[in-house]
């Protein structure tokens, strides 16, 4: 079976490097894209890939993994790859810095120290910082920059030297490696689930999850249309469910049919599940009855005929 795989590198030059990994997983489908940050995140969120798992790098790999459902492994900088691009900047004469977020810069300062190294760090938490800090740096007499891709066009559109931190093609097979044991693990935590949605489609036909922000986490539908009017309908009796009263029930007639909707409140999950049924009969339900009033309206039945349909009414 081949696995899926979709990596969102945040530059270009990334792309030779995985050109060159990807022989090394025949097993593997990997599609691959270029984006940073929330150009990235776009690309998770619309991507017309058969996706897996998501490969990326940093901050676009946290923001992906705050976006997207799907599995995100995140390409983290190793050891190699830290000492080889700080020593190429150090071998420049420029005064030099790296900017970067914690996870990269608590690294980069121990292999710093280690290789007493003139590089100065300097440690964001968010991307709005980077343009003022790159400002100030340059008034300290700084000439290089080094860290992300947005860190390195920031710079240079200051005027200071970019200098990019590059993932290792050592770096890019770890993360491949990496997704074909999450992978292998999913199959195999999944199997039970996968078994038990098996036999909730079979008892039920048409039923939805929500969690407890109210979020549609499942839904599976056989014979009922998930129209904006069931939806509406859902979302009225979902105002009744809560601990406190942790079943509700209603029905409504759509397109000549009852739909009856009936929901449950899990305590253990703070989930609602709502269990839906469709009648195709309307008049022959259980429950229902049919009323006829008598009409007190004079006919006129003298002939023969009229009597006799008169006997039949």
């Amino acid at each position: 079976m081949n696995i899926n795989v979709h990596i969102i590198a945040p530059y270009e030059a990334m792309l030779p490097v995985i050109k060159e990994c990807t022989p090394l997983f025949p097993n593997m489908k990997i599609c691959v894209s270029v984006g940073e940050l929330q150009a990235g995140v776009d690309i998770a969120l619309s991507t017309k890939c058969d996706t897996d798992i998501f490969i990326s790098r940093g901050t676009t790999a946290k923001l992906i993994k705050e976006a997207v459902k799907t599995p995100v492994i995140d390409m983290n900088i190793t050891g190699y790859d830290m000492m080889r691009s700080l020593s190429l900047a150090s071998n420049l004469s420029n005064k030099s810095a790296l900017i970067s977020f914690p996870d990269i810069t608590t690294f980069a300062t121990s292999t710093i120290d280690l290789m007493e190294l003139p590089i100065s760090v300097f440690t964001i938490k968010h991307i709005d910082e980077v343009a003022p800090l790159v400002v100030d740096l340059k008034t300290q007499g700084y000439k290089q920059i080094i860290g992300d891709t947005i860190t390195i066009k920031t710079s240079e559109a200051y005027g200071l030297k970019g200098f990019l931190i590059h993932a290792s093609k050592g770096t890019i097979i770890k993360a491949l490696e990496q997704a074909t044991e999450l992978y292998h693990y999913m199959n195999k935590v999944n199997i039970p689930s996968k078994i038990f949605e098996v036999i909730v489609q079979r008892n039920y036909k048409n039923i939805v999850l929500l969690d407890n922000q109210n979020n549609i986490v499942y839904e599976h539908f056989t014979n009922i249309h998930f129209t904006n009017e069931l939806k509406n309908q859902l979302y009225i009796l979902n105002t009744d469910i809560n601990p406190n009263n942790e079943k509700a029930s209603k029905k409504y007639v759509e397109d000549n049919y009852i739909i009856e909707i009936n929901g449950h409140f899990l305590p253990t999950f703070s989930y609602k599940l709502y269990i839906l049924n469709k009648h195709d009969q309307l008049l022959n339900q259980a429950g229902l009855k049919v009323h006829t009033e008598n009409l007190h309206m004079p006919l006129i039945a003298n002939s023969k005929k009229m009597q006799f349909i008169l006997q039949q009414i």
